[in-house]
């Protein structure tokens, strides 16, 4: 909170893409993702890779999906589902390794 009341800018992207809201959802910090989407963090910004925050909410059961933006969340999920499908995966079969796998191969 303390930077943000500084001036941070909260989508401040790596030269990898990370974004501290990246940062948050990767390590599981609900507080850190609270506060960083209170901010307005965008949690569409992708890594070089092509993942990005909400997708790690996705993953079935993360305590992250509720924080994020619903229809966005839903959104996310749909296309990962359908990446997940054209490498003959189903949706129960959707774990953060194949998340993060199926949206790097956008």
């Amino acid at each position: 909170g303390i930077l943000l009341e500084a001036g941070a800018v909260v989508d401040q992207q790596s030269a990898e893409g990370w974004t501290a809201l990246t940062c948050a959802a990767a390590g599981h910090s609900i507080d850190a993702c609270k506060l960083l989407l209170d901010a307005k963090a965008d949690p569409t910004i992708c890594l070089t890779d092509g993942s990005n925050a909400l997708g790690l909410a996705c993953v079935p059961g993360s305590p992250l999906g509720p924080l994020m933006p619903q229809a966005e969340l839903e959104a996310e999920r749909q296309k990962i589902t359908s990446k997940l499908a054209s490498l003959g995966l189903a949706s129960p079969d959707i774990t953060t390794e194949r998340v993060w796998g199926a949206e790097r191969q956008c």
